[in-house]
């Protein structure tokens, strides 16, 4: 199958207790960044993770569509990422 790369930063930091994630992107260049809930438990994080992937292997950011319209259209829909077909590369700064 074709091979598609992304450029996502995943950036640890304090968020609100409501929040485990959120996705921001910029207009200019095909970059994300997700920003998650650094109080969160792993597997939660893992989770939230795989779903602002989603959002970007899905191209709901590249649609002119409300926030909310786009979280009903994933929630209960999603594909489903599997983690043994995605290379991560990453790099940890402290």
């Amino acid at each position: 199958g074709e091979i598609i790369i992304y450029n996502i930063t995943i950036i640890y930091h304090d968020l609100p207790s409501s929040i485990n994630a959120t996705l921001c992107t910029s207009e200019d260049t095909d970059c994300y960044t997700i920003l998650v809930n650094k109080n969160k438990p792993i597997d939660v994080l893992r989770e939230s993770i795989a779903h602002e992937v989603c959002h970007i292997m899905e191209g709901h950011f590249t649609q002119d569509m409300h926030a909310g319209v786009i979280e009903s259209l994933l929630h209960g829909n999603e594909t489903g990422v599997n983690e043994d077909e995605i290379n991560f590369y990453y790099h940890y700064v402290d």
